[in-house]
C-alpha cells in the first residue's frame, strides 16, 4: 500500500512491538494476517521524529532534503543520493530535521510474508524451488547498516517504483491490506 502521510507514531510503535497483533490498520480497517504489511511511505514533512519502532526489513531514502536513520547502534545521514537498509527486528529511529523547504522521504517496509518468500526465492536455486517452493523457517539476511549510493540497477528500480506510484499505475493485489 502507498501512504502519503505519516500515521500516528504511537500507533505504529505499538503495532510494531506487538507484530500487528490487533490486526487493524491506522484507519481501523481489518488486516488479514499478523505481521507488518507491505508499505511504501512517500511523505513530505517540515520536521518529524519517529523513534523506537521495531522494523520490518526496510529501505529508507529521501527524494528531497535529508534525514537521519538510527539502528544497530549507528546513525546514518541520508540525502537524495543515498539510502540505507534496516534489518527486520531492529529498533529504528527516523528523524527529519525541521526545515523551511521540507523533506520528502520514501521508505519501503517489506511485509513479513513478502520478505520471507522473496528471500527464500533469492537464496535457493531453481531445483530447490521446484521441489520445495517455500520453507517458512529460512532465516533472512543480515545487512550491516550503512549508507549506499543510489546507482545502477538500484537507482533504476527506485525511479520505476516512484514513477509508478506518482502516476497511479501501480499494481494492487485484490486482497491487499492497508495499514
Amino acid at each position: 500500500m502507498l501512504l502519503q502521510s505519516f500515521p500516528d507514531v504511537n500507533w505504529v510503535r505499538k503495532q510494531s512491538l506487538t507484530n500487528f497483533s490487533a490486526m487493524h490498520s491506522a484507519s481501523g480497517e481489518p488486516l488479514k494476517s499478523r505481521g507488518w504489511p507491505n508499505v511504501v511511505l512517500n511523505a513530505s514533512s517540515f520536521g518529524e521524529e519517529r523513534n523506537g519502532i521495531l522494523a520490518p526489513f526496510s529501505l529508507f531514502m529521501n527524494t528531497h532534503g535529508h534525514s537521519y536513520v538510527s539502528a544497530d547502534n549507528k546513525k546514518i545521514k541520508l540525502n537524495e543520493d543515498t539510502y540505507c537498509i534496516v534489518n527486520k527486528g531492529e529498533l529504528y529511529d527516523l528523524v527529519i530535521p525541521a526545515t523551511q523547504t521540507g523533506v520528502t522521504t520514501c521508505n519501503i517496509h517489506f511485509g513479513d510474508a513478502l520478505f520471507r518468500e522473496s528471500w527464500y526465492a533469492y537464496a535457493h536455486g531453481h531445483r530447490t524451488l521446484l521441489d520445495m517452493p517455500y520453507d517458512h523457517d529460512v532465516p533472512g539476511p543480515h545487512v550491516f547498516m550503512r549508507s549506499h549510493w543510489k546507482q545502477g540497477p538500484m537507482l533504476n528500480m527506485i525511479r520505476q517504483l516512484r514513477d509508478s506510484y506518482s502516476e497511479g499505475n501501480y499494481l494492487r493485489h485484490e486482497d491487499e491490506e492497508d495499514i
